[in-house]
Parts: C-alpha cells; structure tokens; sequence
C-alpha cells in the first residue's frame, strides 16, 4: 500500500493471488456487462468483522480474532503493532450493502462496474479501546509481536474514500464504537445458532 489514499481512481494492483483472482473476476463481469449479458456490480470488500471463530487458514483472519478473544476475556497477541491501519466494516453492514447493490441505479454505476465498498479506517490500538470498553475487560489482554510481512499486507491501509458507492447509497457503519457494537450483536447470533 505505497499510496497517500485509495479512491475511487486508485489503480487495481493486488500483491496476493487471492487480489489477482478477484480483479480478473472484476474485469469479466465488467466485460459481460458492456456485452449486455448480465447487469454486474463488483464490490471490492474491506476486512469483514467478526468471521466466526474457526481456524480459515487465512492471514488477515486475525482482526475477527480480535473480537472473539478479548470479548470473551481471552488474552490476545497481535501479528501487527498498535499503530497498524485497516479498513473495516461489520458482517451485517456487509449483507445490507450486498442487499442494497441488487437495487442500487445501474446505470449510475462506473464504467468499470467495481466499487470499494465504505469502510471505516481504524488503527489497532483505536480498536483495541473501543473492543474493550464495550467487553469491559481490561487493557492488559492485549500485547503486540508485530510480523513484518502481515504488517504490512494487513496493517499499513491508506485513507480510503469511496464517494461513488456513498453516492449510489452504500455505506459503512458510521464510527468504531457502532462497528464493534453490530460485530458484539452478531457473534452473538453466532453463538445462538451453534
């Protein structure tokens, strides 16, 4: 992320096959569209919070691991320092933007049919206090062994601005503590359901 902030015109320029595969995905649906054989929208997705506590195998799965352990009193060591920057958004933000994007104006929608969805940006040790003031647990559940390589594919986001898909009426959830307040009521829709 060697940039002052994403926007809109940003580039696509992912360093990890996951990226590759979602931007070639980009482009074929964006191809089809202007084709006339389907009517796409992709969304490009922030870090969606929490997943459900189980092993993903996935490097970034550490922010939903977050939430789990420190919620449940569980002490937590981050791979990414306190000063490390994300985009987030909730899991239930995340289904009423997908919901919205069946909706959204088609024809309002860029050339290239892609949108970053809006996210807030966050650093660690912001989310850190918020996560723990609404578990009512202690600062001292937390320490930091940061891992250069995750640092910095997972830890080091530029502002984002996402004024087209803000425009077409998606959103985020507004400030950190609403964001950590849905991630709380949805792990515990999670566990109801286990």
């Amino acid at each position: 992320h060697n940039v002052e902030a994403v926007d809109d015109e940003t580039p696509v320029a992912p360093e990890l096959f996951y990226g590759a595969h979602k931007a070639m995905a980009e482009i074929w649906l964006a191809a089809l569209t202007r084709r006339g054989a389907i009517d796409a929208v992709s969304l490009r997705l922030p870090g969606i919070v929490a997943r459900p506590r189980a092993p993903s195998g996935m490097t970034s799965a550490f922010w939903s691991d977050l939430f789990h352990a420190l919620g449940s009193g569980e002490r937590f060591v981050s791979p990414v320092s306190a000063k490390a920057t994300t985009w987030l958004l909730s899991r239930m933000r995340t289904v009423e933007n997908i919901l919205h994007a069946l909706t959204a104006d088609s024809a309002a929608m860029p050339e290239s049919r892609a949108l970053a969805l809006p996210a807030l940006r966050c650093e660690m040790a912001d989310l850190v206090k918020a996560i723990l003031n609404h578990a009512g647990q202690n600062e001292d559940l937390i320490s930091y062994a940061p891992d250069d390589p995750v640092e910095r594919i997972f830890g080091s986001y530029p502002p984002l601005i996402t004024n087209k898909a803000r425009a077409l009426g998606f959103c985020d959830d507004g400030d950190l503590e609403t964001l950590v307040r849905n991630v709380f009521a949805d792990i515990e829709i999670q566990k109801a359901e286990q």
